[in-house]
This record gives structure tokens, sequence and C-alpha cells, in this order.
């Protein structure tokens, strides 16, 4: 306890010493004339103050030993005190009626001193006493006091709280039992506003507030807050008060300044604290809106407080005022989880029906404990849940086992109705719980679609792009989500917002609806400038065609330069395709003359070529576009210019009918060779005009002429089986040594189109059958590797030599395999082309067979014999290009019928795959043919033994259970 502060206690003793004056006067007084007597203990009017002051000093002082004789003198004197005091505020007028004669009536006594009122002796001699009093007190106030001591500590007692509250918050029990034997007041309230049972209760003082409410205590009272001794109980946890409270019927529902409630609180709390507030007497309580604790749980979502409700007596079928039972309400706001596991309990307990309809399919769901329960439209009660939004009872269906993807009569899933419907949360439980998300409905319909025509789109795709739901998937139309936005009636930018949303979740925006349409050419269609730039800035293809041959790039030509400049704008000039056509391929292509002018003055070059070497001219003619060829050559464009193939556009020429030529070749065009001297004579061979090539024979064209890549029109002969031209040409003069720049004859260039004829016709001139072009190829070297299978059975059967090798030491069967031509290989093998074979790299056929990944080939050549383990140059064999390179290479090589197999080193093909670490799924391969583990190399380690030398936890993992 803290020091008292002495100043204070000493002017506490100096007016205690000037009342024991006062007291000693007036006893003196009254006791002398014999009109006083001693004070009873319990007189009316006592001061409750002084009363509870004395019990509670008399308590504690008799504990410690002091006089209680002194104490009580000490009581008595201040009594006596508060008496003088009241005797000298009373009026002399009254004591003057009290004087007067009163006839024959009986005079009254007075009770209160003794003293008769009957003789005029008795009322001077009132008189005196009292003006005698007076003088007493007076000369006791004015006689100086006496120096007093310093005051002791332990005087600080008499400082202690002695109000009824004070008590009660010193735990003082014995004094509040006293103190119930006055005419006290149970309400009165602290310097906070706060009855003696609202302390009884934030001290926790049990047996105070038992005492309290037994005598009569307002268990409603409010303080300041407007707060209850019940508010106090459960916000501070006293479930032992909370119980007494309750019984003695304080409200559960009272609300504070705030609007708190006791029961709110008691719903967020511990078990013991509901389990005391709700008792077989409380629980059918309702407020003033006819609630019960059970409308209050069931709102709130408390399972464990509606479960001990249930079990003492709570009403399932009480309505409140708006005629709502405890399901009504807590079918409210079924977001939640737990709202969801309270219905499900309540309708277990035969809850009457809900009145809100859309919770029927879930109560008659839950009822019958069939969680897949069908009902209208063959919806069931997780399609309902969703659809309106109800995430706790959709969590709540999928932990009981309901089908996420069920199909409704529309063929819908609850994932649909959740995303039509914008209950995006409902739709992220289903996605979380494992819903699928490729479902259609009969409309053709999928997610994204009623993603899209929800009221919030744009944060339905974000939480399908969040669940990696696949952004490509399309409906029956083959349409995907791009398609449908850039179609979407809304403004472009809220288009361009959504297509950028579906990129960035991956989207991938080439792909073409049934019609072949892709977003792209709707963009264009639509002119929305915007979304085709974002689609042009993410790899849309410019050329695409649909089934109608039309394509973006058209599109545009046919809108003018204003649309074409989106995708100058937005690529540059260097804008191709997945073939390399630039936009100026495509304006020739589709004969448009004006977009050729407008992509040239804009930074295009006439000479620009795609993948395979061609130019715009080259494609123009192809196209038969002879306006925009005749731009091109205007603009200075190589009529000329060769191919990767060595072709120039004036050859595409002759693949057009004499018609088209008339129009196309003027004089002038008729004249030109390009650098490269190639001839119109070599110009209808290709075109395989025998009647052009008779005529320009005639007019004494040079059948000796070459084209840049060496050919001449001879070989432009053989190639293209053009025998009659063979036999023109030769006739003429053409020789049938003539080699090219690669040193190829005719018979090297030889096609399959009439083989056996031309190749007769070239014999009969002297060719030479085993001649080698400058990689020392023999004719049957380019047959095999062109897979002309026709003039590789010819030479073979004019006696070419299947082992001739070439300056690689391959032989044709090497060309063959390259290729991945199955039967001609099998024509070379029987014809005695050697399957074992190396080249100067030391690979074999079966290697090369392995690096192409040739199956078929494989195992041909397995089925020959062919060593898997033979090593090239480098150390390597097939069975480690298979281990390398995967893709069903390592399938084709070992199968269960040779796993086993070992090399000069006696590993077998699990030990090579251990030893060079080979990944993880060919080992996998390598264990599931259930080869023998136990077989020891040379070294005499298992497989096993080289995957603990490795350290590799998955080898060994493999291979442990496999032993």
């Amino acid at each position: 306890m803290a020091t008292p502060d002495r100043g204070r206690v000493g002017v506490r003793c100096a007016i205690r010493q000037r009342y024991r004056r006062i007291v000693r006067a007036e006893w003196s007084l009254g006791m002398g004339l014999g009109l006083l007597r001693p004070l009873p203990r319990n007189r009316p009017g006592e001061s409750l103050r002084a009363r509870a002051r004395f019990l509670s000093c008399s308590s504690r002082r008799s504990a410690s030993g002091r006089n209680d004789d002194a104490e009580l003198a000490q009581h008595e004197s201040t009594v006596v005190s508060q008496r003088v005091v009241r005797l000298s505020g009373r009026k002399i007028g009254a004591m003057k009626k009290e004087m007067k004669p009163t006839g024959r009536k009986k005079m009254k006594t007075n009770d209160k001193y003794g003293v008769s009122d009957r003789t005029a002796v008795g009322r001077v001699v009132r008189i005196f006493a009292v003006l005698f009093g007076f003088a007493a007190l007076l000369l006791s106030c004015a006689t100086p006091m006496p120096e007093q001591p310093e005051p002791e500590p332990a005087e600080e007692i008499d400082d202690v709280d002695d109000s009824l509250a004070g008590i009660i918050g010193r735990g003082d029990t014995e004094a509040l039992e006293r103190l119930f034997g006055l005419h006290v007041d149970l309400e009165q309230v602290d310097a906070e506003g706060r009855t003696p049972l609202h302390v009884a209760v934030i001290d926790g003082n049990h047996r105070a507030a038992v005492l309290l409410l037994q005598r009569g205590a307002e268990p409603d009272s409010r303080d300041p807050d407007r707060k209850t001794p019940l508010h106090y109980a459960v916000e501070l946890g006293r479930a032992s008060i909370v119980s007494v409270l309750v019984e003695h019927g304080a409200s559960l529902f009272s609300e504070d300044q705030t609007g708190a409630t006791p029961i709110e609180t008691i719903l967020d709390g511990p078990t013991e604290l509901y389990e005391a507030a709700f008792t077989p007497a409380t629980a059918r309580r309702t407020d003033d809106h006819g609630r019960t604790p059970l409308h209050y749980a069931s709102v709130a979502g408390r399972v464990s407080v509606v479960e001990h409700l249930l079990a003492v007596g709570a009403s399932l079928t009480a309505r409140d005022s708006s005629g709502a039972t405890p399901l009504d309400a807590g079918l409210t706001n079924t977001e939640r989880y737990e709202k969801a596991r309270v219905a499900e309990v309540l309708i277990g307990r035969d809850a009457p029906l809900p009145r809100d309809e859309d919770f029927l399919f879930f109560y008659r769901t839950v009822a019958s404990r069939n969680w897949n329960s069908r009902f209208a439209d063959r919806a069931t009660a997780l399609h309902n849940a969703a659809s309106g939004g109800h995430t706790g009872i959709v969590r709540l269906l999928n932990d009981r086992g309901a089908e996420l993807d069920a199909l409704d009569s529309s063929g819908r899933t609850a994932l649909h109705h959740a995303l039509a419907n914008a209950h995006l949360p409902a739709a992220e439980v289903l996605l979380d719980a494992g819903a699928g998300a490729s479902a259609r409905d009969l409309d053709g319909n999928g997610v994204f679609h009623f993603a899209l025509v929800s009221a919030t789109p744009r944060e339905a795709i974000e939480i399908l792009i969040a669940n990696r739901v696949n952004a490509s998937l399309r409906n029956s139309g083959g349409d995907t989500a791009l398609h449908r936005v850039v179609r979407l009636d809304t403004s472009s930018e809220f288009r361009s917002d959504l297509v950028r949303l579906l990129l960035s979740g991956g989207a991938d925006v080439n792909v073409q609806n049934d019609e072949g349409t892709t977003a792209l050419l709707d963009a264009v269609r639509r002119r929305d400038r915007s979304v085709a730039e974002l689609l042009l800035a993410a790899g849309a293809g410019v050329f695409i065609e649909n089934n109608a041959g039309d394509s973006p790039a058209r599109a545009a030509f046919e809108f003018g330069s204003g649309v074409i400049e989106w995708f100058v704008d937005a690529a540059g000039v260097s804008l191709r395709d997945t073939d390399g056509n630039s936009l100026l391929h495509a304006a020739a292509r589709d004969n448009r003359p004006d977009a050729v002018e407008y992509l040239l003055e804009n930074g295009m070059t006439v000479s620009v070529r795609n993948g395979t070497g061609e130019t715009p001219l080259h494609t123009a003619i192809r196209s038969r576009a002879t306006d925009a060829a005749h731009a091109l050559i205007s603009a200075g464009a190589n009529l000329y210019a060769l191919n990767n193939e060595g072709r120039s556009p004036i050859s595409f020429a002759f693949d057009h009918d004499r018609e088209w030529r008339g129009r196309f070749f003027t004089a002038d065009v008729l004249s030109i060779r390009d650098t490269a001297d190639n001839t119109l004579l070599a110009s209808a061979v290709t075109d395989g005009r025998t009647d052009s090539v008779q005529q320009l024979l005639d007019l004494g064209a040079d059948v000796h002429a070459r084209d840049r890549a060496g050919n001449t029109a001879l070989h432009q002969a053989a190639r293209l089986g053009e025998v009659e031209a063979l036999r023109l040409l030769t006739v003429a003069g053409a020789q049938v040594a003539t080699r090219d720049a690669q040193g190829n004859s005719p018979l090297h260039v030889i096609g399959p189109r009439d083989a056996e004829r031309a190749i007769e016709l070239l014999l009969t001139r002297e060719a030479e059958l085993e001649s080698r072009n400058n990689e020392g190829r023999t004719p049957l070297h380019e047959a095999a590797r062109r897979d002309d299978g026709d003039v590789v059975r010819v030479l073979l059967a004019h006696g070419a030599s299947p082992d001739t090798r070439d300056s690689r030491g391959r032989t044709p069967l090497f060309d063959v395999v390259q290729a991945g031509h199955a039967s001609t290989a099998v024509a070379l093998i029987e014809a005695g082309a050697p399957v074992s074979a190396r080249d100067f790299d030391g690979n074999t056929p079966l290697h090369v067979a392995v690096s192409e990944s040739h199956g078929d080939l494989i195992r041909v050549g397995r089925s020959l014999g062919v060593d898997i383990f033979s090593e090239n140059a480098q150390g390597q064999t097939a069975l480690d290009i298979a281990f390398l390179h995967g893709g069903g290479r390592l399938e084709a090589l070992v199968d269960r019928f040779n796993v086993n197999e070992q090399d000069n080193r006696g590993n077998t093909p699990l030990h090579r795959a251990l030893l060079s670490n080979a990944p993880t799924e060919a080992i996998e391969y390598l264990v599931s043919l259930r080869g023998d583990l136990s077989i020891r190399n040379a070294r005499g380690r298992t497989p096993i033994d080289i995957a603990r030398e490795n350290e590799n936890a998955t080898q060994i993992r493999l291979l442990e259970p496999a032993r």
C-alpha cells in the first residue's frame, strides 16, 4: 500500500478530535439534565456511509484486537454529532408553536428526547437545554485543539473507500453481508456511474454478485456506456457470473451505446461462456424482434453453439417478427462455409422448410443425404448454389462429395453457372476443388464464354487465368476467348483491356476457328486498330488464310493504305508470315498494285525474299497477278532472280497457259536474260512445252547455255522427265556428260517422271552410270537421297553399284536412311548394300537412323543384326544417341528382346545409360523392360552399383524396387 499523505491524515485527525468534543458536550448536557439517553446503534436516519464505515472499521479492528467498546463509543459520538447538527437547524418558530397552550388536548410526548410537553416548566427546561447545548457546542469549537502527535501510518486504514461499491471492490463480503442488514440502496453508483453489481462483475466477485442479486439488485442496470453487468461478464469471460446473471433474468439482447449485445460476445466466446449463458431456461428467450439465441447462433455461423442450443431445448420452429426460423436466419450471407454447416445441422434436425425457394434444392439434398440429387432441369444443389453465389454451400457440397462436373439439362456445369452469374468466389472454390474447365454446354459455350457474358468479365477472366485454365479453349464453333472478345459490342478500350489480359494468360493469337478465321482477321474486319496492334505485337499472323482464302493482310489491302498502315506501324516492313513472306509478297499475290506502290513508298524493297528465296515478283507471277507483276518490274524487280531452287520468275511464267503468257510476255520481256543467264529455252523446258522447246531451237537457242547453277536445258529436261525434250535437245547437240555447278550430269538429276525411258535414252547416248559429282556422289546416291524409288530400281537394274561411296564415305543407303525412305532402303539392301558400312566419321546407317529418329529404319537395322553398341569416331553408339535425343528412339532401338545384350565391356543398355547419366526417362524405360539387373560388366558392377557410385538418389530409387 502506498505511504499515506501525512498532511491529509493530520487534517482528518483534527476533524475527528473536534467531533469528539462536540459529542462530549452534547453527552454531558443531555446526561446532566436527564433529558438525553444513549442512542441505539441503528437509528432511523443514520447515514449509510457512517453505518458502513463503522461496520467496516469494526470488522477490521476486531481482527486486529482493538477494543470493540472504544469503537462503539466512537461510532455513537459520530451519530450524536449528526443529531446536534440536525437539532440546531430547527426553526425557533416551530419551537414556539410547540409551547402554545393546547387546551384539553393530550400533549404529545417528545419521543426523541423523553421530555414531556405537558407543563410550561418542561417547555422552559427544554428551551434552556437547547440553549445550553448551543453554548457548549460553541465553546467546544472555540477551544484550541491540543497539539496532535504525528499520525501513524496505520491510521491510513480509515482512508479506505467505505461506499457499497468500495466494499465490493475490496471483496469484503463480511462487511457486505452485515451491510445488507441495513436499508441500503443497491442501485447507488460509484464515481464511474457503475452499480455495485457492475463492480462485483468487473472484479470477478462471484459471491458479491450472488448476494446483490439475491437482495434484489437490478440485473440489467446500465452504466454511462449503457452496458449491463452481463456485458462486462461476457466481455471478461466470467462464465460463473454469466450463469448467475442469466438465472436472475439478465437480458442477452441489451444493447450498449455502440449497439453491442451480450449475446454477440457470447457467440464469439469460448465453450464455457455459451454453455453458461444458454440453458434450458434461456434457450427460448427472445429479443424485441422475436429472435431466439438459436436465430443469433445461426446468423453467426457457430455450429458448436447451435448444437448446444438444440441440446438444451432451443426451438427449431420459433419464428421472429418477420416469420423467419433459425434456418431462415442461417441461410443469409451463405458465402461463409460456417453458415452452410449450421444449415446442414438444422436441416439434419428436421428444421422447417426455408422460406427462400432458392435453398430448397440444398434442403432436400441435405435431408436425403444424396449429394447428387437431381431436381428441375436436372440441376443439382451444387448448380443451384453456384448460380446463387452461395459459396459456403458450394464448399460444403464439395466436401460431402458432390459431383463437380455434373451437367444439367442445358449441358452446363456448376462452374458455368458461377461464372455466368458473376459469382467469382464460388467459381474460385470450384476451380480450387478441381472442377473441369473444358466442358461446353449444348450450345458449345465454354467457361470463357460465360465469363465474358457475366457482369464482371475482366474479373472472371482473371480468375480463370490465375487458375491456369487454358486461355485458348474453343467453343463448338472453334472460337476462343480472343475471338469472342474482339467481337464484343463494347468500347475498343475495354476490348483491348481484355485482350491484354488473355494474352498475359497465354492465349494463342493464331488459333483459327472452324471457319479458319483468326482473332486478328476479325479485328481488321471491325477496323479495331487498338486490338489489332495488340495482336500484332503478340505475333499474330497477318497472312493466315481462312477457309475462304481471306487473311488479315488481304482484308487490310481491301480497306486500303489506312489499314495497311497499322501493320507497318506495329511491326515495320519486316513483318513476315511463317514462310517468310512480307506484306509486299502478299500484295503481289493478291494482285494489289496500289498496295504494292504504298509499301514500296514506305520502305519495303522490291527484292525482299521469303523463306524459299522468292521475291514478290516470283509470287506475283506464280499467282498470275499480271498487274502487280508489271508494277514490280516497273520498280526494278529482277525478272530472272533465282529462288533457293534456282528458278526465276520467268520460269514460273511457263507454268501458266499460253493465253496468260501472251498477256504477260511482251517483245521486251522475251529478250531479257538475267545476270545468271537463264534463257527462255530453259524456261520452256521447265514449262514442259515441247512445242516451245522445238520453236526456240529452231530460232537458234543455245542448247549449251547455263543458268547460275550451271544447269543447261538438258539438265532441266532430265530433272523434269521430259523425255521428248531430252530427245530434241540431244538431237540438237546437247552433251549428256555436261555438268552443272555441283558436278551433276543430267543422269544425276534424272527425275521420277518417266524415269525408265529417260535413263535408257541418256544411256543410249553414252551417259556414264557411275559418274561422280563434286561430292563423289553417283546418280544412284542422288536418286536415293531424293527417294526416287523408280530411278533407284532402274539404275540398279542397269548395273549401278549399291556399295559406291561418296566423298564422306557414305553409300546410297546412308542417303536413304537419312531421308527416312524405308522402302527404298529395303530395295538397296536387297541389291546388296552393306547394312554395317561405315562412313569416314565411323557412323553406320543405324547411327543415322537413330539421329534422324526414323523408327522404321531403326527396326529394319535391328532385324538385320546391326550392332547397337557399334561406336563411331567420337565413341558414340546408336544407343548413346538415343539416350541423348529421346523422342521414341530408345523404344525403337531397345526392347525386351535385346535389353540384356552386352557390349565388349560387358555393359547392357542399362549399364551404359547409368554410366552416361542418361535422362531419367531413359532409365525408367529400360527398367520397365525388366531386364536382368544382376548382370555385371567387365568391372564387376551391376546397374545398382553404378547408380550408387553416381550418388544419384533418383537412379537408386528407380532400381531398388526392381531388384
